[in-house]
């Protein structure tokens, strides 16, 4: 299989989330930060604070336990590569949240009270870019890159946009926040591609 063939799934996800991250922009712009918020923040009914609450812890840091030991016990190969790419993905995200230093919503809003969950505590901090988020479509590319699948590479992206949705209906974030942190995930995923073909494998490796 050539490599233009391999790499196939994860180019059009990345192209995708370019898209995704310029409607996500040019919206927070065009009709204004809090306004476009309240598009996805509101009362959706205990089904969907279930399903949104289950979708961010999805993308917290513990996520990155059950893939790293999944790769140890079968796939090894891939090992460093992720370890590179989380590490890039963690510094940059973090390098970018205390340089812009943004309020989250909950301390941003000052008229209008956001839908909330019981028992979610709200970070009022640190809101650009979304580490989920973030977090999310580094697994999002990771997998559909390690598995050369298109049906994985959508389940993937299925599982990104729940967790991205699920940071604003949590009122955790702005979807500006999501944009950000799709492009943290697209950025550090590539940048970690070329290093490691450059300097960490032979001609027929990742």
């Amino acid at each position: 299989m050539n490599r233009v063939h391999k790499k196939a799934p994860v180019v059009t996800l990345s192209l995708v989330s370019i898209v995704l991250v310029f409607i996500l922009l040019v919206s927070s712009l065009v009709i204004g930060k809090e306004n476009f918020f309240f598009y996805f923040n509101y009362d959706g009914g205990r089904l969907q604070d279930i399903l949104f609450t289950i979708g961010s812890k999805l993308g917290s840091g513990w996520i990155y336990i059950p893939v790293i030991l999944y790769l140890i016990i079968l796939k090894k190969k891939w090992l460093s590569f992720f370890v590179i790419l989380l590490c890039m993905n963690t510094l940059v995200c973090q390098v970018i949240k205390r340089t812009v230093r943004e309020d989250r919503p909950s301390v941003f809003i000052k008229d209008v009270r956001p839908h909330t969950v019981a028992g979610e505590v709200l970070n009022t901090k640190l809101s650009f870019p979304s580490g989920h988020t973030s977090t999310a479509f580094l697994l999002v590319l990771f997998f559909s890159f390690m598995s050369e699948s298109w049906f994985i590479a959508f389940i993937m992206l299925l599982y990104g946009l729940w967790v991205g949705y699920s940071r604003v209906y949590l009122a955790q974030h702005f979807p500006i926040d999501i944009s950000g942190g799709i492009a943290v995930a697209i950025v550090s995923f590539w940048i970690t591609y070329y290093i490691y073909r450059k300097y960490f494998t032979t001609q027929d490796s990742v």
